[in-house]
């Protein structure tokens, strides 16, 4: 059990210091002799580190000037978030913004987001009594001597009051950027030239592949909805959607799935209307798989390309980031549903090494229009 222990202290020089387990917080009186006679920025300074004081233990990736190392993909997840969450000054997000953008960004499966929490540049604040209490005490201290304070006094005054004085989601990017404008600009400008490395091509394929899976299993949902046939969701049943979203696009493999799920579902129903009610439990669960395999070696065998498309209705969700890539990048479409993982992976390396010789193209012009004749 934890014991916190508290001193108050009311100084006759105006000073009003209240101690928790060796924590200061000040309160000043501005018409205190203690205040007429201390300089402003001590006094401003004694207060933010009272706050940092409190918070230094559970946020200090807040006082760490490392340098991020942000693969490619996390870039451009970053700018998407900073372009669509409304980011003030303090990196804090509109709130309903960010939290339907988690929603469609499927972020509770998406393993970007997730690597961007690890990493801190977003994160988490949860509301603090305390130090709500030292920002009120001393709000106006704040606001009648702003003049007389240190810009960075009153810059970390003002980004801990939206830090803590409610919950909310912030970007860091005091880790690595002056500003948000100069994170926002420093971004934009290097996805046009960017050079991939082996990691940066791997983590495409692997989040591409990862996407085109959750899409696929989320047409088995909208299927079941109508059709009430079990699908056990297994390793192998992964591994034959890993396939099928290599190969083809989701059109295709929508009418696919809902073709071997007709005949699953009649299947069972001959089964449950025959002579013999007795079903084996797993036979019927491993039905729709071992179709869907079934029918993939048939396709092998023969050369047979499946061609039948069946759309996946009006309601879908499409991501940020399909948007962003399809436009912005491989310059095709406005999403990924016409596309194989395939196709997608081989569209996008390629516009990649297209501006990798295109900015190695305009480098050698330069070069040769500043070369001395």
């Amino acid at each position: 059990m934890c014991t916190i222990t508290v001193y108050y202290f009311n100084f006759c020089d105006g000073r009003n210091v209240t101690i928790r387990n060796g924590i200061k917080g000040y309160r000043y009186d501005l018409n205190s002799e203690y205040y007429m006679d201390t300089p402003v920025n001590e006094i401003a300074k004694n207060v933010v580190d009272s706050i940092e004081n409190i918070i230094r233990e559970e946020y200090r990736f807040l006082f760490k000037n490392n340098e991020l190392n942000l693969t490619y993909l996390e870039k451009i997840y970053l700018y998407l978030i900073a372009l669509k969450c409304q980011v003030n000054e303090f990196g804090k997000l509109n709130k309903e913004i960010w939290q339907d953008m988690f929603i469609t960004e499927r972020a509770d499966k998406n393993f970007l987001i997730k690597s961007l929490y690890d990493k801190r540049v977003i994160f988490n604040t949860n509301k603090n009594d305390e130090i709500i209490k030292n920002i009120n005490e001393n709000s106006k201290l704040f606001l009648k001597k702003s003049h007389l304070i240190d810009l960075e006094f009153r810059n970390k005054y003002q980004k801990y009051k939206y830090l803590f004085l409610e919950e909310n989601t912030f970007l860091n990017f005091d880790l690595n950027y002056e500003s948000f404008n100069h994170m926002f600009e420093e971004l934009r400008n290097q996805f046009d030239y960017y050079e991939l490395d082996y990691l940066d091509i791997k983590e495409i394929r692997e989040f591409i592949l990862e996407q085109k899976i959750i899409d696929a299993y989320q047409l088995i949902s909208n299927i079941q909805k109508y059709r009430p046939i079990p699908i056990e969701k297994s390793i192998e049943l992964d591994c034959v959607l890993v396939e099928l979203v290599e190969k083809y696009n989701l059109l295709i493999v929508n009418s696919l799935l809902n073709y071997q799920a007709d005949k699953v579902a009649s299947s069972l129903y001959s089964l449950e209307h025959g002579e013999r009610k007795d079903r084996d439990h797993y036979f019927v669960n491993k039905m729709f798989i071992a179709r869907i395999t079934s029918y993939l070696e048939y396709c092998k065998l023969n050369n047979k390309i499946p061609s039948h498309i069946r759309g996946i209705g009006p309601n879908w969700s499409y991501t940020s980031l399909e948007y962003f890539v399809s436009k912005s990048i491989i310059n095709e479409g406005l999403s990924w549903t016409t596309f194989s993982g395939d196709e997608l992976i081989h569209k996008w390396l390629n516009r990649a090494l297209l501006h990798k010789d295109l900015k190695g193209f305009v480098a050698q012009r330069f070069e040769m229009q500043s070369a001395p004749n």
